[in-house]
């Protein structure tokens, strides 16, 4: 863990567009399932990552899983 903000997050902060405003609009996010007619279309394997300190929370990693049409999806909290 850092005691500073490096420099590149600090940069995107200060250059952040309208949609996430903060950490907590992030946290909260809930990845949506595919709409129905997209159901049938080859997805590719996701990795979702997240930082041992990070502010995604649990809730967040959930949805992941239901969001792809297969079963290959892994989720990692990184130390």
């Amino acid at each position: 863990r850092s005691n500073t903000i490096p420099s590149p997050l600090a940069d995107a902060y200060a250059n952040q567009g309208k949609i996430w405003c903060s950490t907590s609009d992030a946290a909260d996010y809930v990845v949506e399932p595919l709409p129905t007619d997209s159901v049938s279309k080859k997805m590719p394997p996701a990795l979702v990552l997240r930082g041992e300190h990070d502010f995604v929370s649990d809730k967040c990693l959930e949805g992941w899983n239901s969001a792809f049409n297969h079963d290959d999806v892994t989720a990692k909290t990184l130390d």
